[in-house]
């Protein structure tokens, strides 16, 4: 049977999306870096092992649902904190090899007044060695 974590990783920023265009990286780069530490963070304490291949659900907590609903747009996000993961050593890379799939859905909204900017949930699946 396949062992899972799950990570919950409260907005520690504004959310990065899709949609957003920047003209300069350094408009990105400030958030970018906060969601990656969160994820780090969140890993390191939860005490993920490393895995060899893992497939991972990102899912989108947000506590105003009147803004944009679609959460595939917060792909930056997700990447940020994917990255961030690595960074805590339970994957070796992003790449296909070690992640296998990524799938991103919406979740139940948050409490506004704990979480006022949402929180980010990755479900992430440890698949062993087998291809």
């Amino acid at each position: 049977m396949a062992k899972r974590w799950t990570l919950l990783i409260p907005a520690p920023t504004t959310w990065l999306n899709a949609n957003q265009r920047h003209n300069h990286w350094s408009a990105r780069s400030g958030p970018t870096k906060l969601w990656r530490e969160a994820a780090e963070i969140r890993a390191r304490a939860a005490g993920i092992p490393a895995m060899k291949r893992a497939t991972i659900t990102a899912i989108v907590h947000r506590a105003d649902l009147r803004k944009d609903c679609d959460a595939h747009n917060r792909y930056p996000t997700v990447k940020a904190a994917i990255d961030g993961i690595v960074d805590a050593g339970v994957l070796e890379d992003d790449c296909d090899r070690f992640l296998v799939s990524l799938t991103i859905r919406a979740g139940d909204r948050v409490d506004k007044k704990k979480h006022p900017l949402g929180m980010l949930g990755l479900l992430v699946t440890d698949l062993g060695e087998e291809q």
